[in-house]
C-alpha cells in the first residue's frame, strides 16, 4: 500500500485530504507542523508527501529543502505543496 503524509497545521484540511486519499486506497499519515513532518518522513518513508507552505515550526519551504538534501537511504518522496498564499514568489520559491 502507498503511503502519503499530510503536513499542514489546519485540521480541517489534513482530515479533508485523509478522508479523500484514504478512500483512494492510501494509508495516510499525518503532522501539523514541519519538525514532526520531517520526522515522520525519517521514520515512516511516505511516497508522497503533500505539504502546506505556511505552517510554524519550521515552514513549507524548509520542509521541502530538508528533504532534498537528505541522504536517504530509500527513494525520495514526491512532494506536493499547498498553499492559500496568492503571492507568485511563493510558487516560484516552492518549484525551487
Amino acid at each position: 500500500m502507498n503511503t502519503v503524509l499530510l503536513i499542514d497545521d489546519d485540521r480541517v484540511t489534513r482530515h479533508v485530504l485523509s478522508q479523500i486519499l484514504t478512500g483512494g486506497g492510501w494509508k495516510v499519515l499525518e503532522a501539523d507542523d514541519g519538525e514532526t513532518g520531517l520526522r515522520s518522513v525519517e521514520e515512516n518513508t511516505p511516497q508522497v508527501v503533500i505539504c502546506d507552505l505556511l505552517m510554524p515550526r519550521s515552514n513549507g519551504f524548509q520542509v521541502c529543502r530538508s528533504i532534498r538534501e537528505k541522504g536517504y537511504s530509500f527513494p525520495q518522496p514526491r512532494i506536493i505543496v499547498t498553499t492559500a498564499s496568492s503571492y507568485p514568489t511563493d510558487r516560484l520559491n516552492a518549484f525551487e
